[in-house]
């Protein structure tokens, strides 16, 4: 039997940035869209998961943009979970051009009990999803921050109501832009590799420090912030840039 959901999309203009771009959010928000409208088709959405007391939370996502995305392109988004074991749920997404992927993403989940916050693990939650083997991205879904590169502070951000889901935290599609805002000019230049480990949540009203790094042999830029309620990392983050 087939693994794969699929969905017709049309880039939204209102998700491309100042280069008329998918903007790393923008593909963010697309490929896991589709997984979710996949998880909904197949009666285990959030509301159903949340109904049960239970809630899936993202550990590591990988994302790799083969090329730009431009306003109002019709793509197809395609979703698939992936061979699981342990507590790790894995899932891979694509959205294709004409059969040939233009954005690529693989990402990690935990799934928890809401009321002790205690790890179901994945034998003990069959949903009845046929599951496929997980792409192979050059971005790197397991990444750490050179231990010899100084992070500095290069700003703070107070998580509000514009990017806030209905659990009262910052969604985890929301973070590529705003660490997009701590650097200097991305005028002429577009993501290509963007990976994100998601340590704590960022609640409402959270001030985060933002911290930041360039490795001088990649250009890759490195990303950590930290909560100023308990100084908890909240996420850290790699991504790298192209000339457009």
């Amino acid at each position: 039997m087939n693994c794969f959901f699929e969905r017709p999309l049309i880039i939204n203009s209102h998700d491309c940035d100042l280069n008329g771009a998918l903007s790393a959010s923008g593909v963010m928000k697309y490929l896991q869209e589709v997984a979710n409208l996949h998880t909904e088709n197949a009666g285990c959405g959030y509301d159903r998961l949340f109904a049960d007391g239970r809630a899936f939370v993202l550990s590591r996502v990988a994302v790799v943009m083969h090329r730009p995305i431009r306003a109002y392109e019709r793509l197809t988004a395609r979703t698939w979970p992936c061979v699981s074991k342990g507590v790790t749920f894995q899932r891979s997404t694509q959205l294709l051009a004409d059969g040939q992927p233009a954005a690529e993403l693989v990402s990690i989940w935990a799934l928890l009990n809401i009321a002790d916050k205690s790890i179901v693990r994945v034998r003990d939650a069959d949903y009845g999803l046929i599951e496929g083997e997980m792409l192979e991205l050059s971005a790197p879904l397991k990444f750490r921050i050179p231990p010899a590169l100084p992070l500095s502070e290069v700003g703070r951000f107070k998580v509000g109501y514009s990017v806030c889901d209905r659990n009262m935290h910052m969604n985890n599609t929301r973070y590529p832009d705003m660490l997009c805002d701590f650097i200097p000019s991305l005028v002429g230049r577009r993501i290509s590799e963007l990976s994100i480990s998601y340590h704590n949540e960022s609640h409402l009203g959270e001030e985060l420090q933002v911290f930041s790094a360039i490795e001088p042999e990649s250009g890759a830029y490195f990303f950590r912030t930290v909560r100023r309620s308990d100084e908890k990392i909240g996420v850290e983050a790699r991504m790298l840039f192209v000339e457009l």
